[in-house]
């Protein structure tokens, strides 16, 4: 088992035994969501290359996106992503609650880059 799937194990289980269940909707049930709460913008915060956003877009998702993405690779892909799109925006930085610098810790994976210690 990938040490990935045992974390998301180890903290599923953590959590039903406290009385939550965890789980991923469908995209489908995702942009059911999306379409009748009338969403029109999505902020994509931690964007890696543009995933999340390509899904919505597939799902018929229409609104206005805006991704952020820190790393400098991974942005240039997200760059590219977006290009084709007038209503999909990519920003080059991180989000937190205060303003300011930080350092992130880069993995090797890039997708598990974080700015936690």
């Amino acid at each position: 088992m990938k040490a990935r799937t045992k974390l998301a194990y180890a903290v599923a289980t953590r959590l039903g035994r406290r009385g939550f269940e965890v789980r991923r909707h469908s995209a489908a049930r995702r942009q059911s969501v999306l379409a009748k709460q009338e969403v029109d913008l999505v902020l994509d915060v931690g964007a890696s290359t543009g995933g999340y956003g390509t899904s919505l877009r597939s799902f018929g998702y229409t609104g206005q996106i805006v991704s952020f993405e820190p790393l400098a690779a991974a942005f240039a892909e997200l760059s590219a992503t977006v290009a084709s799109d007038p209503l999909w925006t990519a920003r080059n930085t991180a989000l937190g609650a205060e303003p300011g610098e930080a350092t992130i810790n880069i993995a090797s994976n890039s997708a598990s880059s974080s700015l936690l210690p």
